[in-house]
């Protein structure tokens, strides 16, 4: 699969791409397997989890020492519509363009299966 075409933005979406497998090569060093668990699957830059897909969501996992133009466009492939991975400075942003807000991204963000991002306090 070419980079430029991986997208994945939901749990059905992912399983699709497995076609049956446990797990599958998506891009350079990016794989998609299903976990344990039988409704998750999750998407990951050589051995680090950036994304958790489930029927109820996805969560986006991403420490600072992993802030890479790789690991920002694997996201950006993965995020529901209309949010994008955006970079300031050095602090990165989930930005949805439909309404123009920046929230500030800290290491996990949780989308519900509606693609609606789940506010933590």
């Amino acid at each position: 699969m070419n980079v430029r075409d991986f997208e994945c933005r939901s749990y059905s979406e992912a399983i699709a791409l497995l076609k049956g497998k446990d797990g599958r090569t998506v891009c350079r060093n990016t794989h998609l397997r299903k976990t344990t668990d039988p409704s998750s699957v999750k998407l990951y830059l050589y051995n680090e989890v950036l994304v958790v897909f489930r029927p109820s969501g996805m969560t986006i996992k991403c420490p600072p020492k992993w802030w890479t133009k790789t690991s920002k466009d694997r996201i950006d492939a993965c995020l529901p519509e209309p949010w994008d991975m955006i970079r300031q400075r050095s602090q990165w942003y989930l930005y949805n363009w439909s309404t123009g807000r920046n929230v500030a991204f800290n290491e996990v963000a949780e989308f519900n299966e509606a693609g609606v991002l789940q506010e933590r306090w």
